[in-house]
């Protein structure tokens, strides 16, 4: 038997076997370049989708003030309409809707939750309840 044939088919097999491995090293590296290309690329995207979104909030916050100001101002005209200093809006309101916004307020209830239960905008509920609080202290 010839001891460098063996050795040289031993080498052969090592030397076939270290290519497999890193073959299969060379692929896995390259799935995790791929993969971290696409997290390269989604942290790229960030400052826009940031923006976005920030932009998008943006607008809805001003599309909640210019609502929230027209729904002032009307609040403002019926005031205004009402009494001068707007002292006179209880007497303009029913009784009895005094009487369930001024047991609904004291029991705790939001104005929100009071308003939708009555009938009311929130805003005029507060408004009731705050000039109930002004006499009061008068």
């Amino acid at each position: 038997m010839d001891w460098g044939l063996i050795v040289l088919a031993v080498n052969a097999l090592l030397l076939i076997g270290g290519w497999v491995l890193f073959q299969q090293a060379k692929s896995e590296l390259n799935a995790m370049m791929a993969e971290l290309r696409s997290i390269q690329a989604a942290v790229e995207n960030l400052p826009r989708q940031i923006h976005d979104v920030s932009e998008m909030g943006r607008i809805e916050n001003e599309k909640r003030v210019t609502e929230l100001s027209a729904a002032l101002d009307e609040i403002e005209k019926r005031i205004s309409g009402i009494g001068g200093n707007g002292t006179d809006v209880l007497e303009v309101k029913d009784d009895d809707i005094q009487k369930k916004i001024f047991t609904l307020a004291d029991g705790g209830i939001p104005t929100a939750v009071i308003a939708k239960q009555i009938g009311l905008s929130e805003g005029e509920v507060e408004v009731i309840i705050g000039l109930r609080e002004k006499r009061a202290s008068s």
